[in-house]
């Protein structure tokens, strides 16, 4: 992780601003379960709240990600396509990047499997687990007046 996007993040945290935000996390790995509980310690010392969503696919299906047009064109990191499966293929073969169920804060976890469930239906399922008490809405939605 950058320290520009370290740097970002606890500025949030320090300052009430809600985030949503990505993480590749090494369960297996000390330093990014460490900078996890760090994280959620300080956005809840300062009245926030920490949810946690898991998404979950196929090596196979990670592979076969790399290099379509949404990749490359949101992470511009994933333009080199051999690279990136390169690294995919190196880091996986070092680093257990799924909870498995054992998921540190469960009561704050949501895992979803996007080999069978769409983008969209991703978001749905991840508004209807975290959105109560939040003020959040989704679009379209007829009981919400902005919708």
């Amino acid at each position: 992780m950058t320290d520009v996007r370290k740097t970002l993040l606890r500025t949030a945290a320090d300052n009430g601003i809600s985030l949503i935000t990505t993480f590749m996390w090494a369960f297996d790995y000390a330093p990014d379960a460490a900078f996890i509980a760090w994280l959620k310690e300080r956005y809840e010392a300062n009245g926030g709240r920490v949810v946690f969503v898991e998404l979950t696919a196929s090596l196979d299906a990670r592979l076969a990600r790399e290099g379509t047009e949404p990749r490359v064109t949101m992470k511009p990191s994933k333009r080199d396509v051999e690279e990136s499966r390169r690294v995919l293929l190196s880091l996986e073969g070092n680093y257990a990047f799924n909870s498995t169920g054992n998921f540190p804060y469960p009561a704050d976890w949501l895992c979803l499997d996007t080999e069978t469930l769409s983008p969209e239906a991703c978001a749905l399922a991840i508004a209807d687990r975290f959105s109560q008490g939040y003020g959040l809405h989704l679009w379209g939605d007829t009981s919400n007046p902005r919708g």
